[in-house]
């Protein structure tokens, strides 16, 4: 999710250059991390914060990406252990979402509740 949200803040900037070279550096970010290249995905990141602040010009959302992609940085290096390898997962045909699902039997329709809420 948070790389949709700097895609979004990218696309707002105006200069039509910078704004293609930080599009490509969210795409490698986001490749890195599929393919688990952690650090790799950490020096893109900061490719991209030295492509926004190298800019004679201050535009606000060229700031806003920075501290966008600062934070994330963050969160990467802090949480290196737990961030999943999902290419090699889906490789070996494993799960690859970490969300989980409750299902109700299909017996039950959305006007009855299941007995056991009642």
């Amino acid at each position: 999710m948070k790389i949709t949200a700097m895609r979004q803040i990218a696309k707002g900037i105006q200069n039509k250059i910078v704004v293609d070279k930080l599009l490509a550096h969210l795409e490698r970010v986001k490749w890195r991390l599929w393919h688990g290249h952690l650090e790799n995905a950490l020096m893109a990141l900061d490719w991209m914060s030295d492509e926004c602040l190298c800019h004679e010009e201050t535009d606000v959302r060229r700031e806003k990406l920075y501290k966008a992609a600062a934070e994330y940085h963050t969160y990467i290096a802090n949480n290196r252990k737990f961030i999943p390898n999902y290419a090699e997962r889906y490789r070996y045909d494993e799960i690859i979402s970490t969300a989980f699902m409750v299902s109700f039997p299909p017996s039950h329709s959305l006007a009855q509740p299941p007995s056991f809420l009642l």
